[in-house]
C-alpha cells in the first residue's frame, strides 16, 4: 500500500510542476483522513484533510436543502 502511496504523491508533485497555479494538493477520505499529500512542510495535512471533510459535507447538505440536484465531486 505505501507504493501505492508514493506514486499518487508523485502524481501530486507532476501536477504542481506542470501547473505553477497549484501551490499544494491532497488526497483526503470522506471521513477527513489524509492518504497522501504534496503540501509545504509547515502545512498540517491532518488539519488540511478534516477541513477538506468538513467543507464537503456542508456543501452536500446545501445541495440537498435547496433541492437544487447532486453535488458532483
Amino acid at each position: 500500500m505505501s507504493e501505492n502511496i508514493a506514486e499518487l504523491t508523485d502524481l501530486l508533485r507532476q501536477m504542481e510542476a506542470v501547473n505553477p497555479d497549484i501551490q499544494g494538493s491532497s488526497i483526503v477520505s470522506v471521513q477527513g483522513l489524509p492518504i497522501c499529500s504534496a503540501l509545504a512542510r509547515d502545512v498540517n495535512d491532518g488539519i488540511v484533510s478534516a477541513m477538506s471533510a468538513a467543507i464537503l459535507s456542508v456543501s452536500e447538505r446545501a445541495v440537498e436543502e435547496l433541492a437544487r440536484g447532486d453535488l458532483t465531486r
